[in-house]
């Protein structure tokens, strides 16, 4: 069971990690639209924002992993939320319970919007690459890498003219 210090510990990381949860789904949506502008130099400042902000956010989740096993609780998700459902009646785990949820419905958008922004670089590579392809006359060249560091084989040939 939570110590009143320790449930207000974990009130207040769990409010902290909402608002950079808040954060880091904005950053996304300002790194989509700098995706579909091109905008490469807005993209290394949001790529830099959004390494801090995720630091920050292992950060406060380590604290609340740290205040959980201080509680005697296991620190993983499934726990967390068995833990506020079994003191669902009490005021204070009833607002940490409206937190929580607040916190994993953010988390949920900024992961979507992040596959998203990942579906855009993909296309946005492949474009690259066909243009690399066409310029260079070796329509399955790997010569680009892909977000796992592996090369691929493009299948795409295109005659832009004859020379």
């Amino acid at each position: 069971m939570l110590t009143p210090q320790l449930l207000q510990s974990l009130s207040s990381l769990i409010a902290t990690a909402v608002t950079q949860a808040e954060q880091l789904f904005a950053l996304l949506e300002s790194e989509q639209t700098a995706l579909l502008a091109e905008d490469h130099a807005a993209l290394e400042s949001l790529i830099e924002q959004k390494l801090l902000l995720s630091h920050s956010l292992d950060d406060v989740e380590r604290q609340r992993q740290e205040v959980l096993l201080q509680a005697g609780q296991e620190p993983d998700l499934a726990s967390m939320t068995h833990l506020l459902q079994a003191h669902q009646d009490q005021a204070a785990y009833s607002a940490l319970s409206q937190s929580w949820d607040t916190l994993m419905a953010c988390l949920k958008k900024a992961a979507d919007q992040n596959r998203l922004n990942g579906i855009l670089l993909e296309k946005q590579r492949q474009h690259v690459q066909r243009a690399l392809n066409i310029l260079f006359e070796q329509s399955n060249s790997g010569s680009v890498y892909d977000a796992a560091g592996t090369t691929s084989q493009t299948e795409f040939t295109r005659s832009v003219g004859i020379v």
